[in-house]
């Protein structure tokens, strides 16, 4: 339905109500005016458009069930006896975030080492774990303010059945006093209704931020996919069409990837500025198709309903902006750290004794990244055990390293517990079977090659590796034995060197670089 005053077409559903009149009232023009906006700006009419309704139908939409039907009493009971799911959705969301935060570090652990990224792809998975700690410990504190609020409502419930009765005249106090006190002090009806409607609200901004998170999670994981696409055409595909027609399927992939990256900017843009696009009639339909997009993938129209009750509030016109500040704030605190210790450097690199670097120390749920051995402290043990994790990322190191030697598998996925194999024109094809490697130690070698061990200051000879997989989240890699029974009681340091890739004038030198020092004692 078009405005017949100014000719301005209103979207039902999914265009923005930011700055829609004044919130709860029906004067549009002057609402508009009040906010320094143009309400009625025309829109341009675009394909496949949604529908078409006036002002006060949408206005209607958010408002709460009116009469004596069934719908409108059953959501006014429900709205009526919410604080109980709030507190048991609460309590339970509250274990359910404490228990995960420590395995989200291990997941994003595991992530990253089990899987070979370069380029840009290397910072998505980053940023991923970093929004859903950040969610997690949004939510912690918004679930724990509002059990906190909650406790006190029911508290003061309590106390004003138990005090209902008294006059607050009998108070022995100057008039004067007494009249200051009765106009400053909440009455305790209010308070109720006050501390229920801020509890609500901290319960439902605190999902209304979890969706935020998981919108941009899934943005992420999109644009994570076009990294890894692009990585795909000029790892593999490059190797199996000719010349030109890589250049030109790495182009639309480039070319895809890219526009799906600036089209999730300025939608980004449009909300942190508060709709700014939406207002006006060319940047509206332009900015159409990555509105459109992104809704769908980001899943915002499952929640956008819920933002926009906000907005149509009493207050709407500061939800957005207010909210925009909060996160921002938020942000700041979870970047700070306090120093205290400035007597302890951070780069005494051998004089820490990381939790990390012994099996029987290990802070809790820990993807081993690096070099361990059992404890700290060697008894009467004739051998050192120690575990040389395995790391995709060192592939193209491996093969700079050995030469001579071509794995039998390639990157990939397969199909677990399933075998076919199959001849065509005399050669054989099996799927979900490995490989079998010709010479198993070949690899072996290969990666023992990568490190430069030495106990204290003695080179150790070339040991005889095995393949291990440790009992801590059952990471792939080698083990070595190191024998211990020469040594002296007291400390030892063992320090491993790891060889390294840098481009030099043009060129690829390999060459060793300081990787971990481990140290520890013997008894």
């Amino acid at each position: 339905m078009t405005d017949s005053r100014q000719g301005g077409i209103l979207y039902h559903g999914e265009d923005d109500f930011w700055g829609n009149g004044e919130y709860g009232t029906d004067n549009k023009e002057e609402g508009a005016k009040d906010k320094g906006m143009d309400f009625y700006s025309p829109t341009p009419t675009v394909k496949n458009q949604p529908e078409i309704l006036d002002y006060r139908m949408i206005k209607q939409d958010f408002q709460p069930e009116s009469g004596n039907d069934s719908r409108g009493g059953w959501l006014r009971n429900l709205q009526r006896e919410s604080w109980q799911m709030e507190l048991f959705v609460a309590g339970g969301s509250l274990a359910l975030l404490v228990a995960l935060r420590g395995d989200s570090l291990a997941a994003y652990q595991a992530f990253q080492h089990q899987y070979d990224f370069s380029g840009l792809a290397i910072f998505i998975p980053y940023f991923g774990y970093a929004a859903i700690n950040a969610t997690i410990t949004i939510s912690i504190a918004h679930l724990c303010v509002n059990l906190v609020l909650r406790s006190f409502w029911i508290g003061i419930i309590g106390l004003r059945r138990a005090t209902q009765n008294q006059n607050v005249d009998q108070l022995p106090y100057h008039p004067v006093f007494r009249q200051e006190f009765l106009r400053r002090v909440i009455k305790p009806d209010e308070l109720i209704k006050r501390i229920d409607r801020i509890s609500s609200t901290v319960f439902g901004l605190t999902y209304l931020i979890a969706f935020y998170f998981i919108s941009l999670m899934a943005a992420l994981v999109c644009i994570f996919a076009g990294f890894l696409l692009i990585q795909w055409v000029d790892q593999s595909f490059s190797q199996w069409v000719p010349r030109w027609l890589y250049r030109v399927v790495n182009f639309l992939v480039d070319g895809s990837v890219a526009g799906f990256i600036g089209l999730g900017v300025v939608y980004l843009f449009d909300f942190l500025g508060f709709g700014v696009l939406k207002r006006f009639r060319l940047t509206a339909w332009l900015y159409w198709p990555s509105y459109a997009l992104y809704s769908r993938i980001t899943f915002a129209r499952w929640y956008r309903s819920l933002f926009y009750g906000l907005l149509l509030g009493p207050r709407g016109r500061w939800v957005h902006p207010t909210l925009s500040v909060y996160l921002i704030v938020w942000a700041v605190v979870l970047s700070l750290g306090y120093q205290n210790e400035i007597y302890l450097p951070d780069n005494a690199e051998g004089r820490y004794a990381e939790p990390h670097f012994y099996a029987d120390e290990l802070p809790g749920p820990y993807y081993l990244d690096k070099g361990a051995i059992p404890s700290k402290v060697i008894a009467d043990d004739a051998y050192l055990e120690l575990f040389l994790p395995y790391r995709p990322s060192d592939h193209e190191l491996l093969a700079a390293r050995c030469t001579d030697y071509r794995p039998q598998r390639e990157v990939g996925y397969r199909v677990e517990g399933i075998t076919l194999s199959i001849n065509f024109l005399g050669i054989p094809i099996r799927l979900g079977q490995l490989a079998p490697e010709s010479d198993p130690e070949a690899p072996l070698r290969c990666l023992r090659g990568l490190y430069q061990i030495r106990l204290d200051q003695t080179l150790l000879p070339e040991a005889d590796p095995v393949y291990y997989r440790h009992p801590n989240q059952q990471e792939l890699g080698i083990l070595m034995m190191i024998p211990t029974d020469t040594l002296a009681p007291g400390r030892h340091t063992l320090h491993l060197n790891k060889l390294n890739l840098e481009e030099q004038n043009d060129s690829t030198v390999i060459q060793f670089e300081n990787w971990q020092q481990i140290p520890f004692w013997v008894q």
